[in-house]
């Protein structure tokens, strides 16, 4: 059951940093990870302010999904790692709640 949640957390973690990548180099915001469906691209008030807010934050989650992912894995699959594979799904459960607090701030400043 672990290689599941495994497998999904390393393709959440990839996919997070390809919407990074397309965030910082092109400025295009992704819907689906940082904007609600009901929002547009296309009303943000500054495309370069909102990049140097939510960055950070979806960097941070897209290691800590990404990590937990890899140790899902590794725990399944090589050896088990006992209190790491805790302690690494505890910090992309709290990376998770803080990237969704900060991006509904941040949307809330420059798309309203």
């Amino acid at each position: 059951m672990g290689v599941i949640f495994g497998v999904l957390a390393l393709i959440a973690g990839m996919n997070c940093f390809t919407c990074y990548a397309a965030l910082v180099k092109k400025g295009e915001i992704k819907a689906g990870i940082l904007l609600p469906k009901d929002m547009e691209k296309k009303n943000c008030r500054d495309v370069a302010g909102y990049t140097r807010e939510i960055a950070y934050a979806l960097l941070q989650m897209s290691v800590f999904v990404t990590l937990y992912g890899i140790a899902e894995i590794v725990n399944a699959y090589i050896f088990p790692i006992g209190i790491f594979l805790f302690v690494s799904l505890v910090m992309m459960g709290v990376s998770v709640v803080w990237f969704a607090i900060r991006t509904k701030k941040v949307n809330k400043k420059y798309f309203s």
